[in-house]
């Protein structure tokens, strides 16, 4: 019984943390970029970009990252802070947070 129960919550837990991503077209202005590496050592890159919401009717403008791995690197190669950027980005949510990795630029 306590290895059901304990599965049970394991599974409650695991199914909370899942996070459905969904595909969208982002039309928005680079404003800094980051190079970096991951802890094997893969190049990949972060945009900051600044986005309008909304919340409870009242507009804001908020930053966030996208995030350009190894196989899309070379598509932003020629970016830098200050370009125009569109693209289809997965958007997903790290720590409630509203993040994007790209998928493909739009030119």
């Amino acid at each position: 019984m306590k290895k059901i129960i304990a599965i049970a919550i394991v599974a409650i837990i695991a199914m909370t943390t899942l996070v459905s991503a969904k595909d969208m077209i982002l039309d928005t202005k680079i404003h800094r970029i980051y190079e970096k590496q991951d802890k094997n050592g893969n190049p990949f890159k972060l945009l900051i970009i600044k986005e309008k919401r909304t919340l409870n009717g009242v507009a804001y403008e908020a930053s966030t990252t996208l995030t350009s791995f190894q196989d899309t690197l070379d598509q932003i190669e020629n970016l830098n802070a200050g370009d125009n950027l569109k693209a289809i980005v997965s958007s997903n949510q790290y720590n409630g947070r509203v993040t994007y990795t790209l998928i493909q630029i739009i030119e």
